[in-house]
């Protein structure tokens, strides 16, 4: 037994490294009981990409009974803020998971105006203006707007404001929330490349072209792809992605920001701006842990357990996952 429980949105998010673990609770999954705990098994109607506080009682209340069955049980987090959510008000409980991050760092990164703030001296941001859903409703949606709130998982929260749309969204804007505004970029290229801040070093992984499918008018995430950023992005692109990224996670580091993170940017207009800051595992890390796999390289849940453990990731090692054959 290896007393490693995963704590994520999948159960096929550990395929690539099965060995590592005893057991995973997650929002989707077989709900076998053995191995597997399943959310929607018990509310198939509820939307994960909505958090909510009966998701969070609920990963306490799995994460007690596997404590109270295996006292050796330790937990790892696809996303921290669910242990912030969730484990962390039980001390003798807390001390069981595998957290790199302060509740600060965690929720800093998932704060889309506050990152825009801190980096904008840094990477390209769009040209944006804060809105409340009421000073929205009385534009006049002659070019096509792209609101944002503040927080928001897979495109939840990312509105599509055109003409023949814009009066069916607005009962969905709350009228007193701040919103980020910016100009609809018709012609773009939207790219994610995953990253690790060790304590002395920045990992990087091969980026990829992401999914964007356009849903109710919201702009949500359908999938990544890896081999159509390597056909379609420039030797120029990818390494201006690499350089901002690495920036970016330098000054992560200085606000102690360890481990995993993603990274979403947008190619429009002959330039490279920041999107957002993922401070977690993600939906394409799957995909990315089995590429790892394949070249005998460690997944990325066991560079982030390294990582945790004050482990040396070797420079070769470094090197080689930089180069990964994801085509």
């Amino acid at each position: 037994m290896t007393n490693l429980y995963w704590a994520g949105m999948r159960e096929d998010e550990i395929a690539a490294c099965a060995q590592l673990f005893d057991g995973s609770i997650t929002f989707i999954g077989s709900n076998d009981g053995a191995t597997n705990l399943a959310y929607l098994a018990e509310f198939p109607d509820d939307d994960y990409n909505y958090p909510n506080s009966r998701q969070y009682a609920w990963f306490f209340a799995k994460i007690c009974e596997i404590a109270a069955k295996n006292s050796q049980a330790k937990f790892l987090f696809y996303n921290e803020t669910t242990f912030w959510h969730s484990a962390s008000r039980d001390e003798k409980l807390a001390k069981k998971c595998l957290i790199l991050n302060s509740r600060e760092s965690v929720f800093l990164c998932a704060d889309k105006f506050a990152c825009y703030k801190i980096f904008d001296k840094i990477v390209l941001n769009l040209p944006r203006k804060y809105l409340t859903g009421a000073q929205i409703a009385a534009l006049d949606f002659a070019k096509p707007l792209v609101a944002q709130a503040r927080y928001g998982l897979s495109g939840n929260g990312t509105f599509l404001l055109a003409e023949n749309s814009a009066r069916a969204i607005l009962p969905q804007l709350n009228a007193a929330e701040i919103y980020a505004v910016s100009e609809y970029q018709t012609s773009n290229v939207p790219i994610n490349i995953h990253a690790m801040i060790a304590p002395n070093k920045t990992i990087l992984f091969p980026p990829s072209e992401q999914i964007i499918k356009l849903e109710n008018n919201r702009l949500c995430y359908e999938g990544a792809d890896f081999a159509k950023f390597l056909r379609e992005v420039s030797a120029a692109t990818c390494a201006k992605v690499k350089d901002y990224t690495v920036k970016i996670c330098e000054k992560l580091r200085e606000f102690g920001y360890r481990g995993i993170l993603g990274i979403d940017f947008i190619v429009t207009g002959g330039g490279i701006y920041f999107m957002e800051i993922n401070g977690r595992f993600q939906a394409s890390s799957r995909k990315l842990s089995e590429f790892l796999r394949c070249e005998n390289l460690p997944t990325l849940q066991e560079l982030q357990l390294k990582i945790f453990r004050g482990e040396k990731i070797s420079d070769d090692i470094i090197s080689r996952i930089g180069k990964v054959n994801v085509g």
